[in-house]
């Protein structure tokens, strides 16, 4: 490997969490000018119409058939129907992928999704991917997908996913315990009420925000009706992600109200939870990532299955969060922790042992010795190469 080490950042499609986790590794190189750091969609770059049907394809089966899901989301017996069936999908994508890969000639190759992840281990299989590979999985418990014996090093999202990694026989120098990478400006929070005051609130009112992801998913519009009822003196954020129609009839039915902002797309999520007491929202991993390492206390609503309904139980079992089962209990429970008592306290101590806002240095510190690593296999085999005369 000569001058400045290539790493390509590859996930499936914007928005979503893996996308985001890949812009907080890329930023987290930012300022390294020993790296040159690019990222692939694979979805929008290499195939445009396959991509979004297949995200849409989840949102269906998660959304309207919620049992089934649950019952498919990483099935040993799945997994093992489904084997050679995913082989052939990697060899078929492997074809542009392979185009894209050899055109940047990198020397790390870093996966924020089990899908393009499949596809670059089926490529070192073939001898056809030279370089590491690591593997970022962006939910708390780790799918069965990303498990492939070619993945160099997995960045597991906590103590837990290594400890099911190793029993899955994940062996102990292929794992570094960082968590989901987050965006690195959630180490250094603004102060609330100055944040408030940006967003255009009371600095000194308890405030709430209400999140449905990167797609703006989930009943916000009726959320926020029955909590601006009946949540005493909070008020709110919501965010609305990449839901233009979400964010104009919520704008369009309470823009007058003081207590309430709708936004779209929050490229810079610290200056939001910096104002926050308490997040109301869906469990997707890089949003409850995020959240925990701003220590700020979850209110999960409305989880969907599959990995979401997996984050739930995990949050849940280190009492790190609360779920509100209905609407009438989303209002009972936010206004129970806006008075930020004992609960609230507690919520957030836990939240905050769980949380990791130095994640994605942490992830890039990893992928650095991996990358050392290489280079000492490289200069290792080049030095023996010239002691038994095959060198120049």
């Amino acid at each position: 490997m000569k001058g400045r080490p290539r790493i390509l950042l590859l996930y499936s499609h914007r928005p979503s969490g893996h996308a985001r986790a890949a812009e907080a590794l890329r930023r987290a190189f930012g300022d390294d000018p020993t790296a040159e750091v690019a990222e692939l969609e694979m979805c929008r770059d290499l195939y445009p119409v396959l991509g979004p049907a297949v995200a849409r394809a989840y949102l269906e089966l998660a959304v309207k058939t919620p049992a089934l899901w649950d019952a498919l989301y990483d099935h040993r017996g799945v997994a093992r129907a489904t084997r050679e069936f995913r082989e052939v999908l990697h060899l078929l994508q492997g074809f542009k992928l392979r185009e894209r890969i050899l055109a940047f000639r990198p020397d790390l190759v870093v996966c924020t999704h089990a899908l393009p992840c499949g596809s670059a281990a089926a490529l070192k299989r073939r001898g056809e991917l030279g370089c590491p590979l690591a593997a970022v999985p962006t939910d708390f418990s780790v799918h069965r997908y990303w498990l492939d014996p070619e993945v160099d090093l997995y960045l597991a999202p906590s103590a837990s996913a290594a400890r099911a990694l190793a029993g899955e026989g994940v062996a102990p120098w292929r794992l570094a315990t960082t968590g989901i990478p987050v965006e690195p400006g959630l180490e250094s929070l603004p102060e609330a009420g100055g944040a408030r005051r940006a967003l255009g609130l009371d600095p000194t009112r308890p405030t709430a925000v209400l999140s449905g992801g990167s797609r703006g998913l989930g009943p916000l519009l009726q959320a926020a009706e029955i909590l601006l009822a009946r949540a005493g003196p909070a008020q709110f954020v919501v965010l609305c992600g990449h839901n233009g129609d979400l964010l104009r009839e919520g704008r369009r039915r309470f823009g007058e109200d003081p207590r309430v902002r709708f936004l779209p797309f929050v490229e810079d999520i610290a200056a939001v939870l910096g104002a926050a007491d308490v997040l109301v929202g869906k469990p997707g991993g890089l949003s409850m990532a995020e959240t925990l390492a701003a220590g700020v206390p979850p209110l999960l609503f409305e989880p969907l299955a599959g990995q979401e309904r997996r984050n739930t139980q995990f949050l849940l079992k280190a009492k790190a969060a609360w779920l509100a089962e209905g609407l009438d209990d989303l209002a009972d429970r936010l206004t129970r922790l806006l008075q930020k008592g004992p609960e609230w306290v507690e919520l957030k101590s836990r939240g905050r042992a769980l949380g990791r806002a130095d994640s994605a240095r942490r992830a890039r510190g990893a992928l650095e010795e991996l990358l050392g690593a290489r280079v000492a296999t490289i200069s290792g085999s080049s030095s023996a190469g010239r002691a038994h005369g095959s060198g120049p």
